[in-house]
């Protein structure tokens, strides 16, 4: 072989150690920051709906809405755990849903439950699921994003169960807005 064909060889070797190292580079990078966002917390923002009264609420509820003509309400709450690892990768939106409707079945005779369409908020996606019967309907929005679940729903009882049907429309356009930020930790 000659020097300039040794050469090139050596040029070619050397580009593909450069391309393997690159990708090997890439993949570590793409790889690392998949980890830390699936262990990344989020705060919540959201704008009161529109209309709907706010009420006193207890510590694991992040809100509370009362409809003005009825006794419908939309109540949030968000969990965040802090950790170097997701420890429930399989619980995501359609599996905390697909959750919720095997113990609904198994558990609550008498309710019927079914998943619903997905609504895309400010930096999340909510999964829905209508749960009910006879004088109760619940409309569950799930959403998980790294280390943090939200759990916003709008439930009615008794005559005002089949009400929630009517304002679905607007929770979903409501849910459109809410906003999903890394939350960030101050320094110790």
């Amino acid at each position: 072989m000659s020097r300039r064909g040794v050469r090139r060889r050596g040029a070619t070797l050397l580009l593909l150690g450069v391309v393997a190292i690159a990708a090997g580079g890439y993949y570590r990078t793409a790889h690392d920051r998949n980890q830390r966002d699936s262990i990344k917390n989020y705060t919540m923002g959201w704008t009161p709906p529109v209309g709907w009264k706010e009420l006193p609420h207890g510590p694991q509820t992040l809100f509370l809405y009362r409809h003005p003509k009825s006794d419908l309400v939309i109540r949030g709450a968000v969990t965040n755990i802090v950790a170097d690892i997701n420890p429930t990768p399989d619980l995501d939106s359609d599996g905390i849903a697909r959750h919720l409707l095997e113990v609904t079945e198994e558990n609550m005779p008498g309710w019927k439950g079914e998943m619903l369409d997905e609504v895309k908020g400010d930096g999340t996606t909510f999964r829905l699921v209508r749960r009910g019967k006879s004088d109760r309907t619940v409309v569950s929005a799930f959403s998980v994003r790294g280390n943090c679940t939200a759990v916003i729903t709008i439930a009615g009882t008794g005559k005002d169960a089949p009400k929630v049907e009517r304002h679905m429309a607007d929770f979903r356009a409501w849910l459109g807005d809410v906003r999903f930020k890394p939350l960030i930790y101050a320094k110790q």
